[in-house]
This record gives structure tokens, C-alpha cells and sequence, in this order.
């Protein structure tokens, strides 16, 4: 008996100190982790960068590295660091005061004032402050205050106490403008604005440090006191707070309002809420357990915005290094078992009751989280509420209703099957519950209703096979699913008292014991379900499967709908996922603070207060927010920029040559900020907005750059995004518009260059090679002449020659002529489409062209796109790729072009087969396309000979006009 009262004793202590103590999730920066050992101080910036004073210099911190900024300060000995504009930050040192403020996103510090000055010398400046009149009071170690306004101008120097060393005194303001500055262990003093001097309170000599809010000051030492002042400076009000017979040497206050208390055992918090109850804070990196916070000799306590907790992230600064306090997303019950859960519900006024075979009873009130156990009952395995009447279902196999926590009735289902593992109670308060089969197979659900009555449901109610879990939504209209492709959702007819098969069949394969673990119908009427396949959509006219990424497939368990829209998911070993109205979606695991990644069925529920619960194998937690959504991570903050390894000014419109490296290295500011996942996508900024959601981001990765390279000369949108790992949502993405210049051949201005100068050229080499001939015709002419009487007949035969020849070089002028015409005809960034309808005017003019085609590859076929001159149109012929059959595969393989006179003689110096087509001459020309594929231009005629190697020539000026100019491929 004895042993009984103990233990409940202990239970009793145990839950008395778990509910007065707070946990957070830690980490502390020192040793290898951390630049510095001491911590004086530190300060978040208008960029959201935390500044660390510290013993060995400043230092700027991103939530992962730390940037010294120690290079112009001849004192390393940073004692101090204020707020003194909307951008500017002041520190002192040894040496004076400075200065921080950004100049052009980069920060900048300036001497702000030093020692001697004209009227005065600074001897050692330690903290600073900034009233509200915009002066400066600095606090120096010979015990004197020196005072400077805005503009820097000396005021006066006060003197506490006369040449003796003080290593810190403080500051504070209250709302009458009084202030007052504490000496430790010496006493309370306040400036006398009227007189000029500092007076000192009597009776305050054993307290070390202070807090100032509107009228009230907080003394902290070997006890706790708050004083009431009056506009004169005197204590009109005085009272003692239980300091638990602690030593206390730092008080500070969060942003929400909770006093934070410094001691050599640990860190405690209470409210000012009349009460001053204490409360030692406690770590909590692991949901299962609970450790002491491994900081001592704290300097001081800083509180930064925080989107989970109101009263913001706790930075402390200690002489062994900096810690930083934050919430997780989901907590836990302190002092709750880690137990696997079976079954949760909400009830009235903030209860949430859960099993875990005992039934513990959850109040949150006012952010105030306590549970008692439910006693008397145990091996429940569901359990469901309606107003003050509670259900709960045991393993084997009854049902007790409670009202006002007194019994009403058990009903013993024994009889029918096993354990009940599923009960809902709807808008009418009527109760449905599912049962697990024992020997024999259970078809449908069961309901007792309002008068007690159990009611079963089967075949001759519309159900034919057994029933997982029953909901109720949109407008009071209640579902139930379950096993098997074509009867897993049934909707409830209230007229007919039966259920309506709603099963749709699937457009996707899901597998062959496909089942719905839970359901849940949004505010629009949609069903959700979290299947053995994946999560669905239905909404009466389809169903589908939702798109959750790698876990599209996974198992889902548990479904909860959010009031205004979105989802939350609980996967079988992948954690919880948020799903909000545009169809993004978010991973939580225990970094967001769950137990474990393992959920239980049908174990998420949102209480009265809109708070998340959800229940897993080893444990339950509940959200910190209400109608939780996941955190936003920092857009990206672009750092540094590289061409070529060459660093290039920092900027957000960025141009670089086309063939130039480009590195970014980039940082989304967040605390703490490990294992960041980033990413990318580039693309065209003429590309049209459905076409840019279409485009796949790179892999998630950590690292903070990105190189890239081999960019085509255009103009680029680069978007980077962050996702912070514990609850997040990717971010906003940093947009960055990047411009690559084409090398200057690439440019509409290269291509008239290049055409002029190739067209120029041609001309020069045939006039050139017209003079040459023409000079040796007229040797040829005169030596003829002279053999005349003895050669007639040769000199007929010359002279037809020369006919000939002539006649050759009027073809070519001509030829020349028609292919300037038709470069003029095909405009820059041309499509093949209107490049092919230019083109046929080979064969409809006279250039003794019968038919030509452009041959390109398209899979394991050659395809010939051309036209004759029988043909009204183009058209495409296709044949086997292959190198040993097709001339024109032949060509695309060597890469070479040919001459052939006589195809009937000549192909077989090429291939085997000799089928002509009826064309006796070609000219086969391999080109490659401006983005890289290539391609054989063809040219033929029904005569032999009909092509000279001048021709080749001119259709190989053609392919290369053809390569720089059509953007698009024929492939």
C-alpha cells in the first residue's frame, strides 16, 4: 500500500515539473562549430543577419557560416552592439565606437566616435544604449557614462564611481523617460535630467541585473523584486517573487510577452501574469526525451522573429560560445507515454482525447497543454465524441457510451466480430463503427443511433464488402469506403436508409488489395482518399490519383481537411505531407518535431482550437499553430558572382559571353540553416507562362552554387528557390535575368558580313578564273590559227569546244545569279518550312536542276524531304538507314559530299544497290544544323554529266547559308 502511494507520489512530482518546465530544440555554435569562444552580445539586422560581439571580434552569421569582419578594427575585443537606425547597427571596442551600416548591399563600418575627442577621451566604452531622445550613453570601464546626442556632439561625462575599475553596468528607460542605470552588487541609480546628475536608490545593492518596462522595474540578484516607480523616481509599489532559492544574474523579456532568467542552473521563464510561476527551459532534439540546456555563464538573451513561436528564437551568449533556442513545428504532450496510438478524437472546449490502450484526456487552454489519464478504462482502440457524450471501443469487441464522464451503457459485440478499430459519430450525434473479423468475414459498417439501437449494414443495405472508416462533409453528407477496385466508397442515403456505390473506375493501375485506409470531404464536396495506392481525388464525375512526387504511390493512412482549404497526409514511413489548394506539397519528419515517420491509421484530427493532432507509432504531437500550414523559407540571397572564375559585381541582371562559365553562389538565411536543399531551372525569356510551369526544376541539392556553361547566346530568367528541411515549403524564388551574347558571326549583322564576304569572294575567284581561261583560249585561238592549214578539222572541233565552254561559263553566271536570288529569299531565323517553299525554285527556274530533296534522319529511317520538277509539291520519301543501300546514308555517315556524272557506272565506287530513279546525275551535300543534327542536300538530273564540280561548289555555299540560318531542325 505503501509502494502504491510512492509511486503516485512520483508520478505526481514528475508531472509537476514537466508541465512547469518548456523544451526546445537546440544547438550551440562553439569549439571547431565557431570562430570565437566568448559571447558578449548579439543583434539581428534590418537583412535578418545575426551579429555576434564576441571576445574575438565581430562576426556576421547566416544561420551557417560565420563572416569575420574584423579587418579595419584595431581592437578584437567587441563589448557591445545596438541598434541605432532602421539599417545601423553601433559596437564598441577597446578603441571607441563604430558604425555599421549597408552600403549597396554590402556591409560597411566607420568610425562613429573615438577617443580624444576635443572636450573629452574615451576610456575603454563597454555597453551602449539608446534612449528615446536619441543619446547615446556609454558605459566605461573607469565607471563613468559618457553622453553624446545624434549628432555626435559632446554632452557631458558623469561619474559613478571616481577611478574604480567596472567591468559592466546597464542601462533601461521607463515610460516617464527616466534613466536608470544599475551597477551590479553596487546599486540602482537614475539620471536627474533637471540637475544633471546621477542619483543613487538606497536598499538595492545585492542585485545584478534589471529589466525596465512602462513603470515597472524587475531586480534580479539572490531574489526576484519588482518595484513600482512614479514619474519623480519614486517606488510607490514593491513585491517579492519566489525565486525558488535561486541566484539569477540575467533577465530579459521575448516578443510575446515571457520573462527569460539567467542562473547557474540553467535558464527559467515565467509570465507576468500575477502568478510568477517559474519554469526551467529544457532541450528536446529528440521527441523522446528531455535534456538538460548545456549553457552556463550567460551573457545575454536576445529574442529574433520566429514563424512558430510568437516570443521568437532565444539566442544566448555565453562565455563558451552562442546557443540557439528554437520550437518545432509539432510538440508533444509532456509527460505522455510514446506508445503507439490507436485512436483520436476531438471533444468540447479544447479536449482531445487519444488512446494508446489507456485513454488520456488533453486540455489545451490558452497554450497551457495538460492530459490526465482516463481512468477505469483500458484496451481502447477507438474512440469518437459528440457534445458532452464520449464512445470509446475496446479490443474485444465493446462499445461504452459515457456522458458527463458517467457510464450510460456497454453493448457487447463479441458475437458479431473482434476489436472495434474505427468509430464517427456524425451531425446527429448517431455513432458508426467498424469491427475487425474474427473467424468469419464482416461485410459494411454498423451505427447505433440516437435511441440506443444498433443497426447493421450489409448487402441489403447497398454494402458488399467490409468497411474501413466513416466520414462526414460538405453538406452533412456522410461516406464510407473501404476494400476492393469496385467498392471501396459507398455514399449514405438517409431517405432509403442505404448506401450508394460511388466507385469510378481508375484510369491508373493501382494494385490488387487496394483498400482505403481513411476519407475526408472538404468544404466544395471533394472526397479525399488516403489509399494503399496513394492519396485520391474524387469528386463524383472522376477520380484521380494526386501528384505528390516520388510519394505519389505511397500509402497513406490518415487524411484531414483544413478549415479554408488544403489537406495534411500521413504517409506509412515517409512522415506527414501538407497539401495546399494549388496543388504544392510539403515533407515533415522528425525534424518538424514527429515521434516518428511511421503514422498510425486513421489518427489525424484537428481539435477545437484548429490545432493539428497527429498520431504515430510512437506517440502523438500536436501542431504549435492553428490551422497549420508549412513555414516559408527565405528567398535565396544572391552572394557572390563569377565569369570564368573571375569575380563580376553582384547584380540581378547579369550578361556574360556565350562562351563563358558563370558560378553563383547563393544563401537563404535561416536558423539554424544545415542542410538547406536548393534549386534550379533556366529557360528562354520569350518562353510563354503554361510552358515555364512545364519546365522540370534540377534535383534538390545542398550546395549553395550553381556553374553554368555551354549557354546559348540569348536572353535567360535563372530561378533559384530554398526549402529548409523541418516543416518548410520551398521559397519565393530569387529571379535572376541573365543575358548571353552571341559571338558576333552568330549576330544578324555577322550573317550579312559573312554573305557579303562569301558572295564578294566567289565573285573575285570566278572572274579571276575567267581571265585566266579566257587568256588561254586566245594562246589556244592563235596557235590553232597558225597550224590552220594543216588541222581544219581540229580547229572545227576546237571551236566546238570553245562553243562548249563558253556556253559553261554563261550556265555559271547564270547559276550564280539564281543562287543570290535565292539567299536574298530566305530571311534570318528562317523555319525549314519556309526555307523548302524557296528552295523549289531550283527546279522551277533553269538552273538544269530536274529534282532535289533534303535527306535527314528520323529513328532507324532516312527521310528525303524535296520536290521534282513533275511535282506540284513537296513531299517525303523514306528508306532504310543504311550506308551500304542509300547513297544519301552513305553521305551522312562519311560526312563527305560527292560528284556523280553516271549513276549507273559510278554508285558502285559507293554502294552496292544502283537503283537510279531515272536520275543519271547528282550532287549529294552533308551539312550540319544550326542546333547540331545533320543532313545531306541532294541535287539531281535525268542527264548524264549534267553537274560540274562548279555546281558542287555553289550548292555547297547553299548548305552553309542553310546551317546559320534555319533555327529549327529537320529530324
Amino acid at each position: 500500500m505503501k509502494n502504491r502511494y510512492l509511486f503516485a507520489l512520483l508520478l505526481l512530482t514528475f508531472n509537476f515539473f514537466t508541465v512547469l518546465g518548456q523544451k526546445f530544440r537546440y544547438i550551440t555554435y562553439k569549439d571547431k562549430d565557431a570562430p570565437f569562444i566568448k559571447v558578449n552580445q548579439v543583434i539581428q539586422d534590418s537583412h535578418e543577419y545575426m551579429w555576434i560581439a564576441t571576445d574575438q571580434g565581430l562576426y556576421r552569421f547566416d544561420g551557417r557560416s560565420f563572416e569575420d569582419y574584423n579587418t579595419s578594427l584595431r581592437s578584437r575585443y567587441i563589448k557591445s552592439i545596438i541598434g541605432w537606425k532602421k539599417d545601423t547597427l553601433l559596437f564598441s571596442n577597446d578603441t571607441g565606437v563604430f558604425k555599421l551600416f549597408y552600403k549597396e548591399d554590402r556591409p560597411e563600418i566607420v568610425p562613429f566616435l573615438q577617443g580624444n575627442t576635443r572636450e573629452e577621451s574615451l576610456h575603454y566604452p563597454g555597453n551602449l544604449f539608446k534612449d528615446t531622445k536619441d543619446r547615446l550613453w556609454i558605459a566605461q570601464l573607469d565607471g563613468s557614462i559618457f553622453l553624446k546626442n545624434e549628432k555626435k556632439e559632446p554632452l557631458f561625462k558623469l561619474t559613478l564611481l571616481q577611478n574604480q575599475k567596472t567591468p559592466n553596468f546597464y542601462f533601461a528607460e521607463d515610460k516617464f523617460g527616466t534613466i536608470w542605470i544599475l551597477l551590479p552588487q553596487v546599486g540602482l541609480y537614475y539620471f536627474s535630467e533637471s540637475e544633471k546628475k546621477l542619483v543613487k536608490h538606497t536598499d538595492f545593492e545585492n542585485v545584478f541585473h534589471f529589466y525596465v518596462e512602462n513603470d515597472t522595474i524587475w531586480l534580479i540578484g539572490n531574489q526576484i523584486s519588482k518595484l513600482q516607480v512614479s514619474p519623480t523616481q519614486q517606488v510607490i509599489h514593491q513585491e517579492q517573487v519566489d525565486n525558488q532559492g535561486l541566484y539569477f544574474y540575467h533577465i530579459s523579456k521575448d516578443l510575446a510577452g515571457t520573462f527569460f532568467l539567467a542562473s547557474d542552473q540553467g535558464i527559467y521563464t515565467f509570465q507576468n501574469d500575477q502568478k510568477y510561476t517559474l519554469k526551467k527551459v529544457f532541450g528536446s532534439n529528440d521527441p523522446h526525451r528531455v535534456e538538460q540546456l548545456p549553457y552556463e555563464a550567460i551573457n545575454h538573451l536576445y529574442f529574433s522573429t520566429d514563424q512558430i513561436r510568437p516570443g521568437g528564437k532565444v539566442w544566448i551568449s555565453t562565455s563558451s560560445g552562442l546557443g540557439l533556442l528554437w520550437s518545432s513545428f509539432f510538440q508533444n504532450v509532456s509527460g505522455m507515454s510514446h506508445d503507439n496510438v490507436f485512436s483520436m478524437s476531438a471533444g468540447p472546449n479544447n479536449e482531445v482525447f487519444i488512446s494508446q490502450g489507456n485513454v488520456n484526456r488533453i486540455t489545451n487552454i490558452d497554450g497551457n497543454v495538460d492530459y490526465n489519464q482516463v481512468t477505469g478504462i483500458n484496451g481502447v482502440t477507438a474512440i469518437t465524441t459528440y457534445e458532452n457524450n464520449v464512445w470509446y471501443g475496446t479490443s474485444d469487441g465493446k462499445i461504452m457510451h459515457y456522458k458527463d464522464e458517467n457510464i450510460q451503457t456497454t453493448y457487447d459485440l463479441k458475437d458479431r466480430g473482434g476489436g472495434v478499430f474505427y468509430m464517427f459519430a456524425d451531425h446527429m450525434g448517431e455513432v458508426w463503427f467498424c469491427q475487425a473479423p474474427t473467424d468469419q468475414p464482416i461485410v459494411g459498417v454498423a451505427k447505433i443511433g440516437n435511441d440506443g439501437r444498433l443497426t447493421l449494414y450489409d448487402e441489403a443495405n447497398g454494402l458488399v464488402n467490409r468497411i474501413l472508416v466513416v466520414n462526414e462533409g460538405g453538406r452533412s453528407e456522410l461516406y464510407v469506403a473501404g476494400i476492393g477496385k469496385k467498392s471501396y466508397l459507398y455514399k449514405y442515403n438517409r431517405v432509403t436508409n442505404a448506401f450508394e456505390n460511388k466507385s469510378l473506375a481508375f484510369s491508373f493501375k493501382v494494385s490488387g488489395n487496394f483498400e482505403v485506409h481513411d476519407l475526408a470531404i472538404d468544404q466544395n464536396g471533394i472526397v479525399w482518399l488516403g489509399t494503399t495506392d496513394g492519396l485520391l481525388k474524387y469528386d463524383t464525375e472522376r477520380v484521380q490519383r494526386v501528384d505528390l512526387g516520388l510519394f505519389t504511390k505511397t500509402e497513406i493512412r490518415s487524411v484531414c481537411v483544413i478549415p479554408g482549404g488544403g489537406l495534411w497526409l500521413a504517409t506509412d514511413t515517409n512522415g506527414l505531407v501538407h497539401l495546399d489548394k494549388e496543388g504544392n506539397y510539403a515533407f515533415f519528419d522528425e525534424k518538424s518535431g514527429t515521434p516518428s515517420k511511421v503514422a498510425s491509421y486513421r489518427s489525424m484530427i484537428m481539435d477545437s482550437s484548429n490545432h493539428l493532432w497527429v498520431g504515430t507509432a510512437e506517440g502523438a504531437v500536436y501542431s504549435s499553430q492553428s490551422k497549420p500550414k508549412p513555414l516559408i523559407t527565405n528567398t535565396p540571397i544572391l552572394n557572390e558572382v563569377y565569369v570564368d572564375d573571375k569575380p563580376k559585381e553582384v547584380n540581378f541582371k547579369l550578361s556574360l559571353p556565350e562562351t563563358s562559365q558563370i558560378r553563383l553562389n547563393f544563401n537563404s538565411i535561416t536558423y539554424p540553416g544545415d542542410d538547406i536543399n536548393y534549386q534550379y531551372k533556366i529557360y528562354d525569356k520569350n518562353t510563354f507562362e503554361d510552358q515555364i510551369i512545364e519546365i522540370q526544376w534540377s534535383m534538390p541539392s545542398e550546395e549553395d552554387q550553381i556553374t553554368l556553361q555551354n549557354l546559348k547566346g540569348q536572353k535567360y530568367d535563372l530561378l533559384i528557390r530554398a526549402e529548409k528541411p523541418g516543416g518548410y515549403s520551398w521559397s519565393v524564388p530569387l529571379k535572376i535575368d541573365l543575358e548571353v551574347n552571341r559571338k558576333w558571326y552568330k549576330t544578324l549583322w555577322g550573317n550579312i558580313s559573312i554573305l557579303i564576304i562569301g558572295i564578294f569572294g566567289l565573285w573575285y575567284f570566278l572572274r579571276l578564273w575567267v581571265f585566266r581561261k579566257t587568256k588561254n583560249l586566245k594562246t589556244s585561238l592563235s596557235i590553232k590559227q597558225k597550224e590552220l592549214h594543216e588541222k581544219e578539222e581540229a580547229l572545227i572541233s576546237q571551236r566546238r569546244t570553245l562553243k562548249h565552254q563558253i556556253e559553261e561559263l554563261k550556265n555559271t553566271g547564270t547559276n550564280i545569279y539564281l543562287l543570290y536570288r535565292l539567299l536574298r529569299q530566305i530571311p534570318e531565323n528562317s523555319y525549314w518550312s519556309e526555307a523548302i517553299l524557296v528552295l523549289t525554285k531550283l527546279v522551277e527556274l533553269p538552273t538544269g536542276v530536274d529534282a532535289f530533296a533534303i535527306a535527314f534522319k528520323k529513328g532507324e529511317e532516312l527521310w528525303h524531304r524535296g520536290r521534282s520538277r513533275e511535282g506540284i509539291a513537296i513531299s517525303d520519301r523514306k528508306e532504310e538507314f543504311n550506308e551500304k543501300e542509300s547513297l544519301s546514308t552513305y553521305v551522312l555517315i562519311g560526312n563527305k559530299p560527292i560528284l556523280i556524272g553516271d549513276f549507273g557506272t559510278e554508285a558502285e565506287q559507293y554502294i552496292s544497290k544502283k537503283e537510279d530513279e531515272g536520275y543519271l546525275s547528282r550532287i549529294l551535300v552533308p551539312f550540319i544544323q544550326k542546333q547540331g543534327n545533320e543532313a545531306v542536300f541532294c541535287i539531281y538530273g535525268k542527264e548524264k554529266n549534267k553537274f560540274t564540280q562548279r555546281d558542287l561548289t555553289l550548292i555547297q555555299i547553299l548548305t552553309a547559308f542553310l546551317s546559320i540560318t534555319i533555327i529549327d531542325e529537320l529530324r
